[in-house]
């Protein structure tokens, strides 16, 4: 299955849960955001289903590691929503656990780029529709796909 997957290329994404719950309730959104029932309500569940933490568990499995796809970590120093460091700390994790560096691709917009979260994930919804978006998240994307 894995063979056929070229590239994940999470955008904007919450690597690791917990250490996102604490940023919401820090906010005072913990309880109206959807990790918290998507994960089970649990501090253990939010470690459990964590991808930062997950790879860090395979660091032994390194057979395994090598066989998962490029990665293509995207996301903005204007969101707010869930801030980069979580897209360079799974990027970090990913490298110090095993993943050839060639298969990490962290592209993190500059502030005031258009990279807030919910920017991109329009820009993204429209990246089948206009092609020719002069967006820079949608310039990056089409840099990583061609």
């Amino acid at each position: 299955m894995l063979r056929n997957l070229k590239a994940v290329v999470p955008v904007s994404g919450v690597f690791n849960i917990w250490e996102h719950y604490k940023f919401e309730k820090s906010r005072g959104v913990e309880e109206v955001s959807t990790m918290k029932p998507a994960c089970g309500h649990t501090k253990e569940n939010f470690q459990l289903l964590s991808p930062t933490l997950k790879i860090e568990k395979m660091r032994n499995q390194r057979d395994v590691l090598l066989q998962l796809p490029p990665f293509w970590l995207l996301h903005g120093e204007d969101d707010t929503t869930v801030p980069h460091v979580s897209t360079d700390e799974f990027g970090q994790a990913l490298l110090n656990n095993g993943i050839p560096k060639e298969k990490v691709n962290v592209h993190i917009l500059k502030e005031g780029q258009g990279g807030g979260h919910a920017q991109i994930i329009t820009d993204a919804m429209g990246l089948t529709v206009a092609a020719d978006c002069s967006s820079p998240f949608i310039s990056t994307l089409q840099g990583l796909l061609s």
